[in-house]
């Protein structure tokens, strides 16, 4: 037994030698367009750390799949040293080449050493349509153009056939490659036959993401397929011993020119919009809400963010809302819908604007537009005004500001050290008031409370139902802005949400 033990031990030392520290190997060194290849890091260690994922796409230049990491743990022993532990470490994924291409080096860190893995050349040789003949199996991708504009939808459709005296026990399939395209599934379609063949569908919108020539790589099917063995074809357990035989259906790649939207256009499609306004004359700090509502065929995704920054004027508004929906003829419908609440104490403006787009049925450019709005507020506080006037010198124009209240003027005389001094005493003392008298339990609460968005958006719809709310949401709104010194109260915030369920 002890000479057992001692040939075990000396094998795993051996065994432990003969493995290099960092290694990499590949599935098959020679693959058809469209196929994966399966790369595989080894390293050993008593440390082991590979390359993170964004390092090895960036390394390849291709998106990788199916990551994997596997850990063995080993021991060695040693007469004076006593055992010490190791690992053997694996990672593998994979991905699919377009040309041939090296493998490059990947650095890996082994013992806080960096070393790397063996490089590894690829050939990648022309697409192959199936390792059996077409007359059984094939793969075919089609589209429903091949000139389309940025952002323009493109259907495509991938079909499987299969000769209807075929046993297909099982399918594994690699949907095409969609690269610089932005992909809506439709989903499957119910098997067809004709003729000879069952057809089997899988439907695609695609959108480009830029201009160029840009090509949808294949899609590869692999078919497994009844193979039985046995000699005795009659014996009626025969099909319980039937091996399976894996074959591989390679489709046709296609290649799109894609051409750049015309200048000034975001969009392409055909979209309508709805903008409502509530109120253009309200009091001072009462509510005006603005409603968008952008809809119609074509993907809203590339639409920028409609945002409002107005001096002088608090403006809430809420997430915005895309959505879109695959219709029954295969189209995209999407819609936006965003609204906002502006809120002052004196007359302002909320400003046009302006959305180009490619219309696609007049083939031109439209403009979906928010109109201007004036505000006027009752009561308020008059704004400064500009004026254009003219330098009688140059006869440039200049601009002067006007100050329409006696008010304002006033302000200018206390503008003096003594006066900014004590307002800036003023400014420690209640800062110090609301950090040190007010519980922190009772600040801990509020916190918790109103960290839920829920509460936010609930008074935000009711912001016109009373005036307690719209103190409230304007509270809310400035803390999450990151003012700490205002404290809202718990109490009152559970008597409106009782009263509004009401």
């Amino acid at each position: 037994m002890k000479n057992l033990g001692r040939i075990l031990l000396i094998t795993l030392f051996l065994t432990s030698l003969s493995f290099a520290t960092v290694s990499a190997k590949v599935s098959q060194l020679r693959v058809a367009k469209g196929e994966a290849i399966k790369v595989t890091l080894e390293a050993q260690g008593a440390q082991v750390e590979f390359p993170s994922n964004e390092a090895i796409e960036k390394a390849l230049g291709y998106p990788i799949e199916n990551m994997g990491v596997s850990t063995q743990t080993f021991f060695q022993f040693n007469s004076n040293s006593g055992s010490s532990k190791e690992v053997k470490k694996s990672m593998s994924f994979s991905f699919y080449p377009n040309s041939s291409m090296k493998i490059p080096a990947f650095e890996i860190k082994v013992d806080d050493k960096v070393q790397k893995s063996n490089p590894i050349d690829i050939e990648v040789s022309a697409t192959q349509t199936s390792t059996i003949s077409n007359e059984l199996f094939k793969a075919q991708i089609s589209a429903s153009k091949s000139e389309a504009m940025v952002g323009e939808p493109i259907d495509v459709t991938l079909k499987f056939y299969r000769r209807v005296d075929q046993n297909v026990m099982k399918l594994q399939y690699a949907k095409p490659i969609f690269s610089n395209f932005e992909v809506k599934e439709k989903g499957e379609v119910q098997p067809t036959r004709e003729g000879n063949y069952v057809i089997q569908r899988l439907s695609y919108t695609i959108y480009p993401k830029k201009d160029g020539n840009l090509t949808i790589d294949p899609a590869v099917i692999k078919v497994a397929t009844p193979q039985n063995n046995r000699r005795n074809p009659r014996d009626i357990f025969g099909a319980m011993f039937m091996d399976t035989k894996w074959n591989k259906v390679v489709s046709n790649a296609l290649s799109i020119n894609v051409k750049p939207l015309p200048q000034g256009a975001t969009l392409i499609g055909k979209f309508d919009i709805a903008v409502s306004i509530d109120h253009q004359e309200v009091k001072a700090n009462k509510p005006v809400k603005l409603k968008v509502q952008i809809s119609g065929e074509g993907t809203l995704d590339a639409l920028e963010e409609i945002e409002y920054n107005l001096d002088g004027v608090t403006c809430f508004s809420d997430d915005a809302k895309i959505e879109s929906k695959v219709q029954g003829d295969g189209s995209i419908h999407s819609s936006y819908k965003k609204s906002f609440v502006f809120l002052s104490d004196g007359d302002f403006t909320i400003p046009k604007r302006e959305i180009k787009f490619y219309n696609t049925a007049t083939q031109k450019i439209d403009t979906l537009v928010i109109p201007e709005y004036k505000i006027t507020i009752e009561g308020g506080k008059p704004k400064a005004q500009s004026v254009i006037t003219s330098n009688k010198h140059n006869n440039q124009p200049v601009e002067i500001k006007v100050a329409p209240s006696k008010v304002e003027k006033e302000i200018v005389k206390v503008n003096n050290p003594l006066w900014i001094a004590l307002a800036y005493i003023l400014g420690v003392l209640s800062t110090l008031f609301v950090i040190y008298l007010i519980p922190k339990i009772k600040r801990m609460q509020v916190d918790k409370l109103f960290s839920d968005d829920e509460v936010f958006k609930t008074l935000y719809a009711n912001m016109d139902k009373d005036p307690r709310i719209e103190k409230i949401v304007r509270n809310m709104h400035a803390k999450k802005q990151g003012d700490k010194s205002i404290v809202i109260d718990k109490k009152e915030i559970k008597e409106i949400l009782e009263e509004l369920k009401k």
